[in-house]
């Protein structure tokens, strides 16, 4: 994708008199050698808007027989006609409408990309005067968005030598994700995006035989107390104005057991999937860790009143446990326990840690393992608010909403600096299985910007029915950038 960007826009011949205005940006440590694709075109001002679009898409296995063909609009569109029964029925109509276009991508997010190189191909054929009326813009195509987010983490590094090589003012960055309606007849925008956290909870019981239930604490069952707890839970639920949150959900939980045997398993492992909106790292974590700890204390205490009726029932004195409950978060047992002499998938490496801290009592260890994206938003909604459904209105007849945050997560979380820098690099104490996992929170406060999400209207993206509809990829949606391009910063001053 980097060589394709390259190609279209350096034949231009804006780049090709400015050819340090385009280039791609190394992902460092990357293992499939990944780049930022950039380009640059100068304003009348240092006053800079950014453009940002991810150019990964999902995989393709669910289009079944016609998976060859996810990837080639016409063709797919021809052979959907022919057999449409992998569509639901609402997919139906909108194929038979011809108002939509289908494919892997061709909503999340290669439309919306599109669009955005296209504005560059025209802002590059401008005349120096016509140009001069522009702010700076910097187009970046990033991969990995679908993953880890590798790209964007990368290219806050480039924003920040393009800052300093060129003295950019940065005032807004501009991601095309498409947008879903609640109403038809409405658009959408997000001045924001919403927080991830990916918390893993390490539960390690006390081993027993399965025919001594008693003589010791299953794991499992204090797993199932959590996630039970958990799941759905309304207290990690955030609200902002009249958007609510994510409810949460467990994305993993399992024992660690290889083989089966009629023991209790040693330890299991779960991942907690949490979406934030101006929730911290640090909130998350101990709201997570003082669950897990009465959980812990009343799963305990449980397996203790049924040690005191069976002692009743059999005229046996099995004594309660007194272990004190014991859980902690992964930075504070990484900071007490010795490193691993190599690397250890996690799950081996809580093993390995847990065995060196306390070997004879059970524990829980809380942490987090990436992702993580943090909860970013405009604090003035108002301004990006009017000028954009001000235009849709009386150019289209259409209003469009505004949410706080974008509820799909996107790479706009790095795009602001919205906590204190400080609470969110602690929150990378606590990460483990990070394998050189980083974000650049520094650089994150150097370029720290206004957000905005205006994308076209999709459906049912990785999904076979994935499609955009056609009026905002073609006309609408490149319409409103340039409008919000060439008003934002007269608005601003």
């Amino acid at each position: 994708m980097p060589e394709f960007i390259h190609r279209i826009l350096g034949e231009l011949p804006y780049f090709q008199q400015y050819p340090d205005h385009i280039g791609a940006w190394n992902i460092k440590n990357d293992h499939f050698k990944r780049r930022v694709a950039w380009a640059m075109i100068r304003g009348g001002s240092t006053k800079t808007i950014v453009l940002m679009h991810h150019f990964d898409v999902v995989v393709i296995d669910n289009y079944g027989p016609l998976k060859h063909l996810a990837l080639d609009i016409e063709r797919l569109e021809a052979a959907l006609k022919e057999d449409a029964s992998i569509l639901t029925p609402d997919a139906k109509k909108d194929l038979e409408s011809g108002n939509w276009i289908f494919g892997r991508g061709a909503a999340d997010m290669k439309g919306g990309g599109a669009i955005q190189l296209a504005l560059f191909d025209t802002y590059a054929r401008l005349s120096d005067q016509e140009r001069r009326k522009l702010p700076t813009l910097v187009l970046l195509a990033v991969p990995d968005e679908e993953n880890m987010s590798a790209g964007m983490r990368a290219a806050t590094g480039l924003l920040c030598r393009l800052r300093e090589k060129w003295n950019l003012d940065y005032e807004l960055m501009i991601n095309s994700e498409p947008h879903q309606r609640r109403n038809s007849e409405k658009g959408l925008i997000s001045q924001g995006s919403i927080g991830k956290l990916n918390v893993f909870v390490y539960v390690r019981g006390v081993t027993a035989h399965a025919g001594k239930v008693l003589e010791g604490l299953n794991a499992t069952g204090i797993m199932a107390q959590i996630v039970a707890r958990t799941d759905l839970s309304e207290e990690f639920v955030d609200q902002v104005g009249n958007q609510a949150g994510i409810h949460p959900t467990w994305m993993r939980s399992r024992d660690l057991k290889k083989n089966y045997d009629i023991s209790f398993p040693e330890a299991c492992y779960g991942i907690f999937n949490v979406l934030t909106f101006n929730t911290g790292p640090d909130a998350v974590l101990n709201k997570m860790t003082t669950i897990c700890r009465e959980i812990l204390s009343a799963y305990q205490e449980r397996v203790n009143q049924k040690r005191e009726i069976l002692s009743r029932q059999t005229g046996r004195n099995l004594k309660p446990f007194d272990w004190a409950p014991c859980v902690m978060p992964f930075g504070d047992l990484k900071d007490a326990t010795p490193a691993p002499d190599k690397d250890l998938e996690i799950t081996e490496e809580l093993g390995f840690r847990t065995a060196a801290f306390n070997l004879e009592s059970p524990m829980v260890i809380v942490g987090f393992c990436p992702p993580y994206y943090p909860g970013v938003t405009n604090p003035d909604q108002a301004t990006l608010h009017n000028m954009v459904t001000g235009f849709t209105q009386a150019q289209f007849g259409q209003e469009y909403d505004n949410e706080a945050y974008f509820t799909g997560i996107c790479d706009l979380s790095y795009a602001m600096m919205a906590d204190d820098p400080k609470i969110l690099s602690a929150a990378l104490a606590h990460m483990a299985g990070n394998d050189g996992y980083h974000i650049a929170f520094d650089e994150i406060e150097k370029i720290s910007m206004d957000c905005i999400n205006i994308g076209p209207w999709g459906l049912d993206y990785h999904k076979p029915s994935e499609r955009v509809f056609k009026e905002d990829l073609l006309e609408r949606t490149p319409r409103i950038i340039d409008h919000v391009i060439r008003t934002y910063n007269i608005i601003r001053d």
